[in-house]
């Protein structure tokens, strides 16, 4: 529904309602008026009438009393009247015969309440205060219902007359006021479809022209503010395809292989790089990335920064070129595959692991350079009281050769002395072959292949070897479970741990400021979950928390100067690695460190 069409409506109804009002409140009027007038009039003429015919009431003159009647009942709107003497008798009555049969009931007003269209009422005749009779008369109600309805259809047409006019007027000014709201319309309709900057005609100055100067102000700013966004869309496409050509052109000239795949494992984007490192494969538009099975492809290879992270693939090449695969999923489902040549990194791990060997390789001459010094030490002590025995005995003999009279009075203390340095001998040279036996099981060279080993047994023999590097500081105890399993390793390299865990311990000793107590130097071994733990713990200096982290990266040392390399224990944790191991450290300052090593066991 237009709103020229409520207007014109709004008003016709508001006219209906006030017209209504009108000729309800006109014809109640009239009605009212009318209604009095007639009730006025009936009881006028009964009381006339009572007048009229008292004295032929009074001398019971009934033909006068009917001429009487007669001429009453001639009277305009007379329905019938009749004359009742105060006994109920009737004297006289003339008019419509059913009227004058139904039984009167006087009407308390005009009102037709009993539906007979008249008004009845009566009057009494009295004489002198006396009733004789009474006068029963009925006027008819029709003429005041055509009044009635003929003043109702006046007003009526009136009404509908004027409710014609209303609707044309209100057509001219609804006609009017859409007008603006007309053009209102069509410019927001004009703006809606994109129209921005659309203006409009204003007419006169009322409210409607106000919202139509509001309605151009605002076209005008939309206009400003969809040019501002065409600017800013235009330079945001543009910085986009830069970036995008930056990126293509980045990836492009990238040294290393990237290659994008959809949801479906399709290939999507292939670099010049990835095509090189695989020339057989398809990379046609929506060809399935699959890399094909690589006979050269070696185990997932794993950066020491990436231990704690899933590992990726490193593949060999035909060329010989090692490339280091990633695989990374995208938000959307696909797979982005970046491909690093690591071959140089390849390269460089073999150098370090050479070079690690050798420093290995260094680090066990220094040792054996070191116990070869504690050994010939330990060796010199035990030969210096056989030759000193042996010394004594040669001269004790030379002495008793010489004096053969003699012979039978040998000193006192001969035997006594004769017997010590025997056995003091004795005792030096097994000393010497259990050295000398260590020496050869520690320096025996290493196996190529791992081999079974009693883990015990090499913690003694490294214990004995290094007898001479503890002995002045501390005691060495040995605390090992009894009936471990073998463990399969390189013998060599495991006794290389033992002895630079030893030393380690025996220089922390070394290192207390003011020993308040005894050092102390425990080698223990156990049986852990199929695994077997050495722990070497000592009473020394500790470690200091910020250098726990830092202990085992090469050529640190927390050592003065000249004391130490910074390499033994990042060869321990190598060989251990190597072995599938791993070695955890405890420490705390002031109260001294446990290494442990834990080596699975062999099946």
């Amino acid at each position: 529904m237009s709103f020229r069409l409520k207007t014109i409506l709004g008003v016709a109804l508001i006219e209906a309602v006030l017209l209504s009002l009108l000729v309800i409140s006109g014809i109640y009027y009239l009605r009212s008026s009318n209604e009095a007038q007639l009730a006025e009039r009936a009881r006028t003429t009964a009381r006339l009438i009572a007048s009229m015919t008292s004295d032929a009431v009074v001398a019971t003159d009934l033909a006068t009393l009917d001429a009487l009647v007669e001429q009453a009942i001639r009277n305009p709107g007379m329905v019938y009247v009749r004359v009742r003497s105060q006994n109920g008798l009737v004297l006289s009555q003339d008019g419509d015969a059913r009227a004058l049969a139904s039984d009167f009931e006087p009407d308390p007003d005009t009102t037709d309440h009993d539906n007979d269209g008249r008004f009845d009422t009566s009057y009494p005749v009295e004489i002198a205060g006396m009733t004789f009779a009474t006068v029963e008369l009925g006027m008819s109600t029709s003429q005041l219902s055509g009044v009635i309805g003929d003043a109702l259809r006046w007003m009526g047409a009136v009404a509908v007359t004027e409710m014609v006019l209303v609707g044309v007027l209100g057509w001219f000014l609804g006609t009017y006021l859409v007008r603006q709201l007309e053009s209102l319309r069509e410019g927001a309709r004009r703006v809606a479809d994109g129209d921005f900057g659309r203006q409009i005609s204003v007419l006169g100055q009322d409210e409607l022209a106000e919202t139509a100067e509001s309605f151009n102000q605002m076209s005008t700013a939309l206009a400003q503010f969809a040019e501002e966004q065409r600017r800013a869309r235009e330079q945001a496409e543009l910085r986009s395809e830069q970036a995008e050509a930056m990126l293509a052109d980045a990836v492009a000239s990238m040294p290393d292989g990237m290659a994008i795949a959809n949801r479906a494992g399709e290939l999507v984007h292939a670099n010049a790089a990835f095509q090189r490192n695989h020339p057989d494969l398809d990379f046609g538009a929506g060809k399935t990335m699959v890399l094909p099975d690589n006979p050269h492809s070696v185990r997932p290879y794993q950066t020491p920064s990436e231990a704690a992270t899933e590992p990726r693939v490193a593949i060999q090449l035909s060329d010989g070129r090692h490339l280091l695969v990633a695989r990374h999923e995208t938000d959307t489902g696909g797979v982005v595959m970046v491909e690093t040549d690591v071959t140089a990194l390849r390269e460089a791990e073999e150098r370090s692991r050479s070079l690690e060997r050798g420093l290995l390789q260094a680090q066990k001459m220094e040792s054996l350079g070191t116990l070869a010094a504690g050994i010939a030490h330990e060796i010199n002590t035990p030969i210096q009281f056989i030759g000193d025995n042996l010394r004594f005995l040669g001269t004790l003999v030379e002495e008793t050769l010489e004096n053969e009279a003699a012979i039978p009075h040998l000193p006192d203390d001969f035997s006594d002395e004769a017997e010590s340095a025997i056995q003091e001998s004795l005792e030096g040279v097994e000393r010497v072959r259990d050295i000398v036996a260590s020496m050869r099981v520690f320096a025996h060279p290493d196996s190529k292949d791992a081999e079974p080993c009693d883990i015990n047994e090499a913690v003694r023999v490294t214990s004995n070897i290094s007898r001479n590097r503890w002995k002045y500081c501390a005691d060495l105890d040995l605390d090992l479970a009894d009936h471990l399993p073998l463990v399969l390793c390189r013998q060599g390299e495991i006794n290389q741990v033992f002895l630079n865990l030893i030393t380690n311990a025996a220089d922390a000793i070394e290192m207390r400021p003011e020993p308040a107590n005894p050092g102390r130097i425990v080698i223990a071994t156990s049986l852990r979950d199929h695994t077997v733990a050495i722990s070497v713990s000592d009473n020394g200096l500790g470690i200091p928390s910020e250098a726990r982290e830092r202990i085992f990266d090469m050529f640190y040392t927390s050592k003065p100067p000249g004391k130490g390399t910074g390499q033994g224990l990042a060869i321990c944790q190598s060989i251990i690695a190597a072995h599938d191991g791993r070695i955890e450290v405890a420490s705390e300052p002031g109260k001294g460190t446990t290494f442990t090593v834990f080596l699975p066991v062999t099946n």
